[in-house]
């Protein structure tokens, strides 16, 4: 069976990026673990070299080809160079984003949609 990988990714903007613990994304974990999805976790905060972690944490992982991403907005750059890499290295991979304020845009955006309010 294929293992999902959940990935938080780091905050360089935080003086001490293991303050906040990310809940939601472990929650997810928890919820596909109950529904039988094997998970595994890579989390990346306080990691200069996050980039090359993930290569070999790829390379290395030939069972996972779908990764979710927890994000806020200042975190955006570092989930950039995040997907990059794994599609440099995995072009197949499912790649899902989310976290809160993904979460919010995408609310706005299905809200605004209607109502003629977003530029496509």
């Amino acid at each position: 069976m294929d293992k999902i990988c959940l990935i938080i990714p780091p905050s360089p903007f935080l003086m001490d990026e293991r303050v906040f613990m990310s809940l939601g994304i472990l929650k997810v974990a928890a919820v596909l673990e109950q529904s039988g999805t094997k998970v595994e976790m890579l989390d990346l905060s306080g990691i200069k070299n996050f980039s090359e972690v993930v290569s070999d944490y790829i390379k290395t992982r030939k069972d996972v080809h779908c990764f979710g991403l927890t994000s806020t907005t200042p975190q955006l750059p570092s989930v950039t160079k995040i997907t990059e890499t794994i599609r440099s290295i995995r072009n197949d991979a499912k790649i899902i984003l989310g976290g809160p304020h993904i979460t919010l845009v995408n609310a706005a955006h299905k809200r605004e949609k209607p109502l003629g309010r977003v530029e496509l």
